[in-house]
């Protein structure tokens, strides 16, 4: 098989074990499956309040507070032009860490954490043209494929200085909450 060939073989470490970029969380918004690199994900929590922030673009749908700092969330519905939900106490974050920051997502559901081991992956290009700024590929399982997202062009430059702003706000906020709060407790 050669450089340009459609599908290409999980890689395998000297040792015989798994490289871990071939290991993913899979996931579902709107019954879709989705799957990430394990590498990238962070921790995957139940749905908590999310706190909007004013003049926050329209892929961010707000922050929520992880141990005292603000983490976006990202409006993935919006991004494929899902219907929007209301948030249910059964759906998870997903928090991923790239471009050396933290994000995070709703998911209805999480489903496993797989190993690609004899499956294939078939590259965005070849089946999505046009798509590649969000899906890298798609990962054949046994019981069917899933859509494989890339995160770090989901949150281009353009995206980064928005995040920026948000996260910005977001911590000015939580600056004048906990100020207002003292201010009640005198």
């Amino acid at each position: 098989m050669g450089p340009n060939t459609l599908i290409q073989e999980t890689k395998i470490i000297e040792d015989g074990t798994l490289n871990l970029t071939d290991q993913f969380v899979i996931f579902t918004i709107d019954e879709q499956k989705f799957a990430l690199p394990v590498t990238v994900v962070s921790r995957i929590v139940r749905a908590v309040e999310i706190t909007p922030v004013p003049n926050a673009p329209e892929n961010i749908l707000g922050v929520i507070n992880v141990q005292g700092e603000p983490v976006p969330v990202f409006n993935m519905r919006k991004l494929f032009n899902m219907p929007a939900k209301k948030l249910k106490l059964s759906h998870r974050i997903i928090f991923v860490r790239i471009s050396n920051r933290v994000i995070s997502f709703i998911a209805d559901k999480v489903l496993d954490v797989t190993t690609k081991t004899k499956q294939k992956v078939v590259t965005a290009d070849k089946v999505f043209p046009g798509l590649e700024n969000v899906v890298e590929g798609l990962l054949f399982l046994e019981d069917g494929m899933i859509l494989l997202y890339n995160l770090e062009k989901i949150i281009s430059l353009e995206n980064g200085k928005k995040l920026d702003m948000v996260m910005k706000k977001a911590r000015e906020l939580e600056r004048m909450r906990k100020g207002e709060g003292e201010k009640k407790r005198r």
